[in-house]
């Protein structure tokens, strides 16, 4: 019923590959510097309810990652960005959620999400702030003669946070932001024949 997964690992890179955006939006990789990468890992998987006569299943599951990345001998021109963070990686993330399946075949569903901050360029003059999201999701199985079909409702950025989906790392001229939906809803069937 309870599953725990962890991991420590330290990866040293000599010719990291790192990625340049030139003024006409073109991207660019070289081999620059190196990276010295060391992290730490942990799962946790719980059946916390199995069985019980209105609560068929409440499942926990939670998610750590600790990552100290870092640039080493890494120069570009005659500034050196050894010592730095690595360009884009948080040095904390975390997820939990939690899923119950009722009796009467409603799921229900929660979900947290939080994301440390990181640098957006290599100078680490830039940087995404750190945020929380929150997710929630109802599903219901519907039949009808020949297929099966389920229906689920949900709730997406509950905290309403302002946050970056997918910045762009050492982007040319300060574009470095891809602006998230706020607060928004989602619905959809699925069906199986």
């Amino acid at each position: 019923r309870v599953y725990i997964d962890a991991s420590a690992f330290y990866y040293k890179l000599n010719n990291a590959i790192v990625r340049r955006v030139n003024a006409n939006d073109e991207d660019n990789f070289v081999n620059s510097g190196g990276t010295n990468q060391k992290g730490f890992e942990v799962q946790l998987f719980a059946d916390v309810i199995k069985g019980d006569d209105f609560i068929k299943l409440l499942n926990f599951s939670s998610g750590l990652t600790l990552s100290n990345f870092r640039f080493t001998n890494y120069t570009i021109a005659s500034t050196n960005y050894s010592g730095n963070r690595l360009t884009g990686i948080p040095n904390f993330a975390a997820t939990s959620s939690v899923k119950i399946d009722l009796k009467n075949k409603i799921e229900l569903f929660l979900q947290h999400q939080f994301v440390g901050k990181s640098s957006l360029n290599d100078a680490e003059t830039v940087f995404a702030d750190s945020y929380h999201l929150l997710l929630s999701k109802i599903s219901y199985p519907l039949s009808f003669k020949k297929f099966n079909c389920n229906s689920y409702l949900g709730v997406d950025n509950l905290l309403n946070q302002k946050y970056s989906l997918g910045n762009d790392i050492n982007a040319f001229g300060g574009r470095f932001f891809n602006a998230a939906a706020p607060i928004n809803c989602f619905f959809g069937l699925g069906f199986k024949i």
